[in-house]
């Protein structure tokens, strides 16, 4: 196998998989899996100081589903899509993030985006920055 499909099968893949529609809380009813309270004390739920503006992003789409979002996402050259069962993010400095090369700026990953329905977006829990993308719809990036 070379390097390529090797990146693309063991990190751009990956085995951590995100959250389909029915093992996480969509983006617009954060309450599936959190305390109810989630919207009235977010902060207190967030990992650290670092997703405040994950989570003040995520206060404006409480129930409303239909309203759009744009996603983030670092992928390996040659890639143009997301997915639907990718992990995408809702920050694009999350995004950027998860794209840097450990020592070789010039080997990061490209962002693309996307706009989506907050509804297709979901968490596990795990992170406010991170969402599964569980549209019907492959996306170009942008």
């Amino acid at each position: 196998m070379n390097f390529k499909n090797w990146f693309l099968e063991n990190f751009y893949k990956g085995t951590h998989r995100p959250p389909s529609k029915d093992s996480g809380a969509p983006l617009h009813d954060l309450t599936v899996i959190y305390p109810d309270d989630v919207y009235e004390d977010i902060m207190s739920y967030m990992g650290d100081f670092s997703q405040k503006k994950a989570a003040e992003i995520i206060l404006r789409y409480r129930n409303k589903p239909n309203k759009l979002i744009k996603i983030y996402r670092a992928v390996p050259e040659g890639v143009e899509t997301i997915n639907p069962g990718d992990w995408v993010a809702i920050t694009r400095s999350y995004a950027i993030q998860h794209g840097k090369h450990p020592t070789d700026p010039d080997k990061d990953l490209k962002i693309i985006s996307a706009e989506v329905y907050a509804r297709d977006l979901h968490t596990d829990g795990n992170s406010f920055e991170e969402w599964g993308y569980n549209g019907s719809d492959k996306l170009i990036g942008k």
